[in-house]
């Protein structure tokens, strides 16, 4: 999550990562609870309102948005068997708003702080025996799993566009770095927690 984050000195750089946390989860709640679009637009007006205050622009919320694109698809596909097509698009409107907040989290929040932020918070565990900074790592690593799934596909395509390949043939083409490079970030990843004890 460390590489996503995003050096800057806007208000919600200077937030503390608690309130943020908290924040996100108010955000998720409404998401899930509020029935139509009010909520949807409104979340995405306030990740809109995020990246504008933090400095990143408009621009990188489109392309946050669009490199969802394959889960918007999935998400669809899931859900058209079993739901009318207006619940379809708001349920999916829920989760392209969250995850796009999500973002704006990992931005504007340096790894280590939300990781102290995460053990703090789950410190009243610790007497029923949970170790409250694994749960924390967990909890960080599954924030940040979609995002660093989105930036190594990136990373696949740029390096496969260079070649000179587009279109269709890029987008398969592109899969075996991808696969490649999340294998080796998952073996970097395991070494890292194997060597902290974790």
């Amino acid at each position: 999550m460390g590489a996503l984050y995003r050096a800057g000195d806007g208000p919600l750089h200077r937030l503390p990562a608690g309130a943020k946390l908290l924040a996100l989860l108010a955000c998720s709640v409404v998401a899930a609870t509020s029935p139509g679009w009010a909520a949807i637009l409104l979340l995405v007006a306030v990740a809109a309102a995020g990246h504008l205050a933090s400095g990143f622009g408009i621009a990188s919320l489109a392309r946050d948005a669009w490199s969802i694109r394959w889960l918007v698809v999935f998400t669809v596909l899931a859900q058209a068997p079993f739901q009318g097509p207006a619940r379809v698009v708001a349920a999916t409107g829920r989760i392209v708003s969250v995850v796009l907040l999500c973002d704006l989290l990992a931005y504007t929040t340096r790894a280590t702080d939300l990781l102290r932020t995460l053990t703090s918070a789950l410190g009243f565990l610790r007497p029923l025996g949970v170790d409250s900074a694994r749960v924390g790592l967990l909890v960080m690593l599954a924030a940040s799993a979609i995002p660093l799934a989105r930036s190594t596909y990136a990373q696949a395509r740029d390096a496969v566009a260079a070649r000179g390949l587009s279109g269709t043939r890029a987008l398969v083409a592109a899969a075996v770095p991808y696969l490649v490079m999340s294998v080796k970030r998952a073996d970097e990843l395991s070494e890292a927690l194997d060597a902290r004890g974790v």
